[in-house]
C-alpha cells in the first residue's frame, strides 16, 4: 500500500486474519526504520485488507498525498466532502461505488471515529486496503473494519460486472 525508498528493518507484527462479513480480512502492524543520513527514525502503519470478489479500478478515500490516484471527486454531500477526500481517474466509477446510502453511513461513522477520519482507504486490484497510524487498539480496529465493510457491502452489483476483472483465472468467481 506504500513504498519507502530508504526503509530498513521492515517488520510485520501483531498480524491476524479472519472474515469481515463475507470478505476474507487481514490486519497487521507494519514497522520500519528510515535512515535519512542525519538520523534514524522508526515509523509504523496499521494495515487492513478485505479481499474483494473481483479486481476493480484504483480509487482512494481519506488521507492521501498520492498524486497518481487521479483527480478529487466531489459528491452532493458537503459533510462527506469535508470529512473524506475521494480520488479516482474515473469519476463515474467513484460515484457508482459511493452510493448515497454508503456516503450517509460513512459520514455518520466519521462523526464518531477518529480512526476512520485518519485512515486512507484504497481499492487496489481485488483488495480494499486501509492504512493508518491509528488502529492498533481494539476499538480502532473495529472502527476501521466497520468502515471497510460499509464500503465493500455498498458496492452495487453492476460494478462487479461492468468494472470487475477476475483476480486470477479460476481463483474466484464474480458474484
Amino acid at each position: 500500500p506504500f513504498s519507502v525508498g530508504r526503509a530498513r528493518r521492515k517488520r510485520v507484527r501483531d498480524a491476524m486474519t479472519g472474515r469481515i462479513g463475507e470478505y476474507p480480512a487481514t490486519y497487521f502492524h507494519y514497522t520500519w526504520l528510515n535512515n535519512n543520513r542525519v538520523n534514524l527514525t522508526t515509523h509504523y502503519r496499521n494495515v487492513f485488507t478485505l479481499r474483494l470478489p473481483a479486481a476493480l479500478p484504483r480509487l482512494t478515500m481519506g488521507v492521501t498525498i498520492d498524486a497518481t490516484t487521479g483527480e478529487r471527486v466531489l459528491f452532493e454531500s458537503a459533510d462527506f466532502n469535508e470529512r473524506f477526500s475521494v480520488y479516482s481517474t474515473n469519476p463515474a466509477f467513484a460515484h457508482a461505488v459511493f452510493t448515497p446510502r454508503t456516503i450517509e453511513r460513512l459520514t455518520e461513522l466519521g462523526r464518531t471515529s477518529g480512526a476512520v477520519i485518519m485512515t486512507k482507504f484504497e481499492i487496489v486490484g481485488d483488495s480494499l486496503v486501509a492504512v493508518t497510524t491509528l488502529g492498533n487498539r481494539p476499538h480502532h480496529i473495529s472502527e476501521v473494519f466497520a468502515a471497510m465493510a460499509l464500503i465493500a457491502d455498498g458496492i452495487p452489483r453492476f460494478i462487479w460486472t461492468d468494472f470487475g476483472v477476475s483476480a486470477s483465472p479460476g481463483e474466484r468467481s464474480v458474484s
